[in-house]
């Protein structure tokens, strides 16, 4: 349901994107200015982030349940190590020297973190379990969200045979697919038997 709200939030930049367009034809208009040949990105191209959005939101806050609140935030420092590995195979982006060395020490950092967080349950074997579960999909989220936003920045900046569209488009008809997704997932949830007043989500 959080998921839900998120995407029908994004869909409200909708009114951001008609004024924006309405300035561009304007602009155009009053400067006579050559029509960019090239078109938009077709929509149904942001349904592959919104996707990725849904599956790291959704595994970031199903690992919340089995992690302390500051290890679980300790741990979605993962991103910038997705992030940076993932701009460098596919923007062809450069790290310098400092860069490595920030990003070796995030590494070891959220190792350090991931190992203590594992050792503090000794309750039982269950319990370590469930830690390791937590870690595991929360970095699985990292990851998610690490591809959605190099695809998003590639989409704006470096797919040169369409308009590098605004990010309220971006965010729009990322809203709308998300929302879309989230309609479906619930609705399967909703069948779905569980602890939730008999549902998975009810």
């Amino acid at each position: 349901i959080g998921n839900l709200f998120m995407f029908l939030g994004e869909v409200l930049l909708v009114i951001v994107l008609k004024q924006e367009t309405k300035q561009r034809i304007i602009l155009q208009q009053m400067n006579s200015q050559t029509v960019d040949a090239r078109k938009n990105i077709p929509s149904k191209f942001f349904a592959i982030p919104a996707l990725l959005d849904v599956l790291g939101s959704g595994f970031s806050g199903i690992g919340m349940l089995y992690l302390s609140a500051s290890v679980w935030q300790m741990m979605r420092g993962s991103l910038l190590i997705y992030t940076a590995i993932l701009s460098v195979a596919f923007l062809n982006r450069k790290l310098n020297f400092q860069h490595i060395v920030g990003l070796v020490l995030a590494a070891i950092g959220l190792t350090l973190v991931g190992i203590s967080s594992y050792l503090d349950e000794k309750e039982a074997v269950s319990e370590h379990s469930l830690v390791a579960r937590g870690i595991g999909l929360t970095v699985l989220a990292q990851l998610c969200t690490a591809i959605q936003v190099v695809l998003e920045e590639y989409f704006m900046k470096e797919w040169s045979m369409y308009l590098a569209p605004s990010p309220a488009r971006v965010v729009t008809f990322e809203g709308v697919w998300g929302s879309l997704l989230m309609v479906a997932l619930l609705f399967v949830f909703q069948h779905l038997p569980g602890s939730d007043h008999g549902s998975v989500e009810n």
